[in-house]
């Protein structure tokens, strides 16, 4: 009976380790103060700067430095105090699509577009308003 619990246990124990394994792993970029000539993943299409530039916009200036991971697919942008990382950044971090720059909002659930371009589109409307190029006009 004693051995049949422990080999239960043994099971469980491994599958455990055996998923926590399989899930995304992340890779440590760099620092925010560090990041500008860091070389853009493969398959990314948004830099690491450019990351830290979307960051910025969506979220304004930080007191700590900011520390920058990735997957296969998103950054994942993590503020901590300086001297200890992050241990989970799936979790913490801003996440940030390397393609396409939108923004994950973890409270809605949904993502956002890219706030460089938004901004670009309400400055562009201001200016089509100001010369009366609006259309319908």
């Amino acid at each position: 009976m004693f051995i049949s619990s422990l080999l239960r246990l043994s099971l469980i124990f491994f599958l455990t380790i055996i998923s926590a394994c399989a899930g995304t792993s992340t890779q440590f970029l760099g620092h925010s103060n560090e990041i500008e000539n860091t070389p853009t993943p493969t398959g990314f299409t948004i830099s690491p700067s450019d990351a830290m530039v979307i960051r910025r916009l969506n979220d304004g200036p930080r007191i700590f430095v900011d520390e920058v991971y990735h997957d296969g697919e998103n950054y994942y942008i993590c503020n901590n105090t300086i001297g200890f990382k992050s241990s989970q950044p799936l979790k913490t971090g801003r996440v940030i699509n390397g393609q396409t720059g939108e923004i994950y909002n973890r409270k809605t659930k949904s993502w956002e577009p890219d706030p460089r371009i938004e901004k670009h589109t309400q400055v562009n409307q201001t200016g089509a308003a100001a010369t009366g190029l609006n259309k319908g006009s």
